[in-house]
């Protein structure tokens, strides 16, 4: 019969073990938490800044700028009575002058 690495002699020292052993369980879980907050951070920041700087982004011609900005600008959504009374809607005509 082949010895194991760690001789324990009692039973006392084998529940010893495995107190030790789950103790470094959770601290590495802790510090597994510990990490995935910090990614989750920095995942967020990352979001935060790509949003503000777009790699195909032209930073010497500000008309691109206000077009790019422009692209997430969205009006509010109209229901169907809201477009049926504007279809409805008579307004006032103005001839044009001739010049």
């Amino acid at each position: 019969m082949p010895m194991s690495p760690i001789q324990m002699d009692t039973e006392e020292d084998v529940h010893d073990v495995i107190f030790k052993q789950q103790k470094v369980i959770e601290q590495l879980k802790e510090l597994l938490k510990e990490k995935e907050e910090e990614i989750q951070r920095l995942r967020c920041l990352l979001d935060k800044y790509q949003s503000v700087f777009s790699p195909n982004l032209n930073y010497n011609s500000s008309v691109s700028r206000r077009k790019h900005r422009a692209l997430g600008i969205s009006a509010e959504p109209l229901s169907l009575r809201t477009i049926q009374e504007r279809i409805q809607t008579k307004f006032p005509e103005y001839p044009k002058s001739e010049k």
